[in-house]
Formats: C-alpha cells, structure tokens, sequence
C-alpha cells in the first residue's frame, strides 16, 4: 500500500461519517433537547460513536513513529542526519542521557520544549539550539565533578572495581544534573523520510532517568510503528550487547506485543578500514546473535552516507549503505504499518457499525411499542370516557321515569339535576385526573385545571316551565282564561285551552331541559379527551419527537443503519 492509499482510505470513510453527522442535525431540529428526550440521548450515543471513529481515522493521515534505541556513543544523531539527508542535528561527545528528542515535519520550523509539569514552550529553533546548549553544559558540568570524585577515589582510596562501581552509581544519583526537560520536538521543513515518520530518538536505557521521562518514552514505545537498535560495529560483543537482548524480551514481554525491530550496525566504515576480513567476521557473528530477534539487519556508515549528502557523492552514499536501510524500513516499517494501519481502521469501523445498529435496534423497539401503546390508548380512553358519560346521561334520561317528573314536580327534578350535577362533576374530575396522570408517564405530576361548565340547575328552561307550573296548579281558583293569557305573554308558540295541552308543553320543555343537559356533559366528556389527548401527544414528543414525524423519522433512522451496516 501507499501513503496515498491512507489519504484515500480517510477521506472516503470521513466523508461517509460527516454525511451521517448531517444526517443526525437535520433529525434534532424536530426533537427536544432535554435529558429526558429517548431521541436525544439515542442521536448523542450515535453521534459519540462516529465523532469517537472519525477522530481515529485522522491518524491515517499522521505520520508513523520510528523508535531509535541504543545504548552508549553509538551515532544515533549522525544515523538521524543520514536519514534526514541532512546535517540538521548537531552530534554530541556524550550520548543523548536526559530528554527525548522528536523529529518532526513542517512548514514553520521551530522547536517545543515540553516539561517534566506538561509545560510546553515553543520556540525557534536558534532560540531552542541554545536552550538546550545550556542544559548540555550543566549535564557536562555534572558528569565532569563526577568524573573528577571517582579519580580521586582511584588514585587515593586503592578501591575495588566493585567499589567503584559502586561510588559511581551513589556518585551519579547525588551529583548527575537531571534536566526537567524531558522532550524536545524539532520541526524541519524538509521532505523525504519525515513525510512518512516522526523519528523519536530515545536515552540510553541503562541511564539514570526521571519518571516523567520514563513515562514519556513507555508511550512512544507503545505507539510505535517501527524500532531501530543502533549497536557499534566494533562493540558488537560485549556486555551491552547482552543487556541489549535483555532489554528487547524486557519491553516485548512488558507490552506483551513484539514491535517490527531493525538492527542497524553502523561505524562498518572503521571495521572496514582496518581489516575487509573482519568486516566477514563481524556480519557473521551479528548475524548469529541477532537474526532470530530482528526482522532485518542492516550494516552502514552513518558518517559515510552524511558526508556523501553534503558532497554529493554518490560513491561515498552507496557505500555507506543508507539506501539499503531507508529500503528496509519502507519495507518493514512503513508498508507493513500501513497496512495494518488500514485494517485497524476498518476493523475500528465495524466495530462502530455494530454499536450504531445496536442503538438504533433498541430505540425502534422502544418507539414502536410506545406506538403501540398510544394507538392502543385511544381506544380505551375512548372505551372508558363513554362509560363514564353514558352512566350521567342514563341517569339524566332515568328522570323521565321518576313520579315527579310525571307529576311534574319541579322542586324534586331540581333536586334531583343538582344531585346528577355533582356526581357529573365528580366523574368528569375523578376522570380527567387518573387519565391525565397515566398518559403523562409521571407520578408527581402538577395537573392542570380544567373549569367544567356544568349548571343542570341553572338552565332557562326549568325557570319558565316553574312559572307555567304555577299557573296551572292554580287553574281552579283562576279562570281558564287567566292562564292561557299568561302563556301568551309568554310567547308560547302553541297555546290550547286544554290542561293536557300545557303539561305536554311543560313536559316538552323538561325534555328540552334533559337533551340540554346532555349536550353539556358529552361537551364536558369531550374537553376531557382532547385535554388527556394534548397531554398524550406532548409526553410523546417530549420523550421522543412529534408523533406526526415519526415515520419520516424512522426513514432518516434506516439511511444511518444502512450506511453503517456497508461498513461492515
């Protein structure tokens, strides 16, 4: 694979996860953004998932970390300057033993000191160069006053090996200046190797080290995609070969993961200008010690290959082996991390698919029988407003059987309506609460009043058929005549001589009376359902959205789970 085939692999699966994100504002315009909202929660778990993978996919397009270890003055700054084609880092007489140096491509060339408090100071880079001059000198200083104490011990103390060891040791952890600068980020711009790889060039491992330290080379180990163990050509058997091994199976087994190694053994330009026949030997035996711990081994002259970059000379680069080693870690290094980069990456997104399918799944369970539900509570808010309004108004018809509706005694029927009137009213109370606070979903819950217009007692008709009454029950101590002038000035539409005739009228007016009363209580009856209904509708979309939208909610829901199911 290529770096462009990184580049593409992210803005494909970038764009697909934007589209989605598009997707999920457009659906949060119709909801309410509350902690109680199931849509709202449903699209932030959605939302979470993609941003979590989309950062994740941005490191397609970081550089990879090429890890450089190796103990003692070895050339790791002029293997760098090699790599870098460049003399860009200056070579030191002591081993780097107290910071983390990164080399790092960019447009703005600067440096960033980070302190051992996560401090971090930008710079450029003479202001940096002189910084860390400062610090050098103060290391020097340190390691010169420990020097200097040991030779005296030598010369004067007749000490053991052992002993001043020993002394050295207690020597270096009293008097060894340890810098609080424990990583320096160097920015260059310059193309070639640090387009592909920020190269992380590590202490001694044997040094004396701060915890911060420690800490922040543990994390570049971890995260790196390639390690090269820098040893000497002419040091290949020694103790630090075998702490070397020691230190490989130590960090392997630490991390429980084994890192793509390359060894590189350089100054082969100094084995070669003493003896071609050691330059055998020393393949030979590095070979033998090191084939079955590294995934390639590779013989250069650090010194040769800057020396050809800043003279152009192209004998002098060959023979230097570089070529061969940038070869290499495009082939163990940087191919093979690409490639797992991409699978990682892929496998990353059928894990999000997953978790996004999941969510949804839940979330259309959760909403189709709450669908459910509500359809289904129609039919039984229904079903019990009639039963409730049906028993008043069986008991307002029930008057036309009492006697003194026959009899067409007004004083009981308006007993008996006020009676009806409060039982109306209780029902309609009893009714609207236990409904309002069932489909409102919440036990503590301030209902809202609602004024019932119930005035059976109050209707015009009982008035004027009491007055009628009045004149007919005294029809014997007044003349005929007397009475029916009274109903003519009460604009009665039909007036007859007859007494019959007049109760049929009154009775005509009590049934008005009756079917007047009933129209109040189905109104009443009415005004409960539309009220328990608002609150129905509200407590949907308050828990999801308007129930108007939800079909083309669930439509919006199946592009999302289409899309991240063709990402599996």
């Amino acid at each position: 694979m290529s770096f462009v085939s990184r580049e593409k692999e992210f803005l494909k699966f970038s764009s697909i996860l934007e589209n989605l994100i598009s997707i999920i504002e457009n659906i949060e315009i119709s909801i309410i953004e509350s902690d109680v909202n199931r849509t709202y929660k449903m699209l932030n778990d959605i939302r979470y998932e993609i941003e979590v993978s989309l950062e994740n996919l941005i490191e397609l397009l970081h550089p990879f970390l090429l890890f450089i270890v190796g103990s003692g003055n070895y050339g790791k700054s002029t293997l760098i300057n090699a790599l870098i084609e460049d003399n860009l880092i200056k070579t030191k007489d002591l081993p780097n033993t107290w910071k983390l140096d990164l080399f790092c491509k960019s447009n703005n060339e600067k440096i960033e000191i980070i302190y051992n408090d996560k401090t971090v100071v930008s710079m450029s880079l003479e202001e940096g160069v002189d910084l860390i001059n400062k610090e050098e000198d103060k290391f020097r200083k340190s390691r010169k006053k420990i020097f200097n104490i040991l030779r005296e011990h030598k010369l004067n103390k007749n000490l053991s090996i052992k002993d001043l060891k020993r002394l050295k040791l207690s020597l270096e952890e009293q008097y060894q200046y340890i810098s609080d600068i424990v990583e320096v980020k160097y920015y260059f711009n310059k193309n070639g190797i640090l387009n592909d790889f920020i190269i992380v060039d590590t202490p001694g491992l044997n040094q004396i080290l701060s915890k911060s330290m420690v800490s922040s080379i543990k994390d570049y180990y971890i995260k790196s995609d390639g390690i090269i163990w820098i040893i000497d050509a002419q040091n290949i058997i020694s103790k630090k070969s075998n702490d070397l091994i020691s230190d490989i199976n130590k960090l392997n087994k630490l991390y429980n993961s084994r890192k793509n190694m390359i060894l590189v053994v350089n100054k082969m330009d100094v084995i070669e200008s003493s003896d071609k026949v050691n330059v055998h030997k020393v393949k030979a035996k590095v070979k033998e010690i090191y084939s079955d711990i590294f995934d390639d081994i590779v013989f250069i002259s650090a010194k040769n290959a800057v020396n050809g970059i800043l003279n152009n000379d192209t004998v002098l680069l060959n023979k230097s082996n570089i070529s061969i080693l940038r070869s290499s870690i495009n082939r163990h290094f940087k191919e093979t991390s690409q490639e797992n980069q991409i699978k990682s990456k892929h496998k990353n997104l059928m894990l999000m698919s997953q978790k996004i399918m999941k969510i949804i799944e839940e979330y259309k369970r959760e909403v189709y029988k709450d669908i459910s539900i509500y359809n289904n509570s129609n039919f039984h808010l229904n079903e019990n407003i009639n039963i409730h309004k049906k028993y008043i108004i069986d008991l307002l018809y029930d008057i036309k059987n009492k006697p003194y509706y026959k009899l067409i005694d007004i004083k009981e029927i308006e007993t008996r309506l006020n009676d009806i009137e409060e039982i109306c009213k209780k029902e309609l109370n009893r009714l609207y609460e236990n409904n309002y606070k069932s489909y409102s979903g919440k036990k503590n819950i301030e209902i809202e009043k609602i004024d019932f217009h119930i005035s059976f007692t109050k209707n015009k008709n009982i008035i004027i058929d009491y007055n009628a009454l009045k004149e007919l029950n005294n029809v014997k101590e007044k003349s005929k005549d007397k009475v029916l002038d009274y109903m003519r000035s009460k604009s009665f539409k039909r007036v007859s001589s007859d007494d019959l005739d007049i109760k049929n009228q009154i009775y005509g007016k009590l049934n008005t009376l009756i079917d007047e009363c009933i129209c109040d209580v189905e109104a009443n009856f009415e005004l409960i359902k539309n009220k328990v209904e608002l609150v129905k509708y509200n407590t949907f979309k308050e828990k999801y959205l308007s129930k108007e939208y939800i079909n083309s909610h669930i439509a919006e829901l199946e592009i999302i789970y289409n899309i991240v199911k063709n990402l599996r």
